[in-house]
């Protein structure tokens, strides 16, 4: 039963995240335009993992798990390479901008969605035969997930300008990595890169996969407590040039902000030492007073 929740929650804060973080963009970035099809893409996301889920778990096809493995760590793949190109796009125009976003939503949702759906399915076929448990169980488990990305998109659209690259960005880096790793050791599990091979290290005795927050770090970092070499390889070489990059980025518009502000400094002394100057070159001369009339002027 605690599984099922597990689930839930696990699958609402992968698919939540990116498009709460992408949405955020589309607010603070004045780029309303891409909202409507970013919404777009998460709804068709999770209608067709859900169709998805219900056909498998009630129609006479199966999904293999082997199969379902190479789906989800593709499209993880296949997001990952969508959000770059928009983080390297954001300072410029681009026309095909709503189009992307909306499909690193729809991959997004749809990566994990599909889980989660197999989830909901098995636990309608269970309340069809009179246990209704398993899929309240699961529906607590996506409204939990929905409390916190909520928390998140109301932080990021309130945070102040000057602190949205650098808290922002830094934490787009690390889901969009965690998103990598992820889809990877998904590829690996289902025989494309050669199976999970070498573990780099185990940490399941302090974050327990089975605990809600083991759940809550995997669906929003994509954290796995036991990840093997090649995950750590591809999380490093993604996040860490990528954080070099977005450090320099922030520091460059930093500087370019503050030499704004000292040339429009420089500029407004110049101009109060100008008039100062035109004050001194032409003094004011005190009108001329006129003759005393009754004073007797001098033989």
């Amino acid at each position: 039963m605690f599984e099922n929740y597990l689930a839930g929650l696990r699958g609402g804060l992968a698919a939540g995240v990116v498009a709460c973080l992408l949405l955020a963009y589309g607010v603070r970035s004045g780029r309303r335009d891409v909202l409507r099809p970013v919404r777009a893409g998460t709804g068709a996301g999770a209608a067709l993992a859900l169709g998805l889920g219900w056909a498998f778990t009630f129609g006479p096809a199966e999904l293999t798990p082997r199969a379902r493995e190479t789906l989800g760590g593709t499209a993880a793949v296949a997001v990952v390479a969508l959000l770059t190109w928009a983080g390297l796009r954001a300072r410029r125009p681009a026309r095909h901008a709503g189009a992307v976003l909306a499909a690193a939503a729809f991959l997004s949702v749809l990566r994990e969605g599909l889980d989660t759906a197999l989830f909901v399915g098995a636990s309608v076929r269970a309340s069809l035969d009179g246990s209704h448990g398993p899929l309240l169980v699961v529906l607590l488990g996506l409204l939990t997930a929905l409390v916190p990305v909520l928390l998140l998109y109301r932080g990021a659209v309130r945070v102040r300008s000057a602190q949205l690259l650098p808290r922002v960005g830094v934490l787009s880096v690390l889901v969009v990595a965690g998103i990598l790793a992820h889809g990877v050791f998904r590829l690996q599990e289902g025989d494309v890169l050669g199976g999970p091979r070498g573990t780099a290290f185990d940490v399941g005795t302090l974050v327990p996969p089975d605990s809600w927050y083991g759940a809550f770090l995997a669906g929003a970092l994509g954290f796995r407590p036991d990840p093997t070499t090649v995950q750590v390889t591809v999380w490093l070489l993604y996040a860490v040039p990528v954080l070099i990059l977005l450090v320099r980025r922030w520091r460059r518009g930093e500087q370019q902000f503050r030499n704004k502000d000292d040339r429009t400094a420089s500029g407004s002394n110049s101009r109060a030492y100008d008039r100062r100057s035109s004050v001194d070159r032409h003094p004011r001369i005190p009108p001329c007073e006129p003759p005393d009339s009754g004073r007797a002027l001098p033989r």
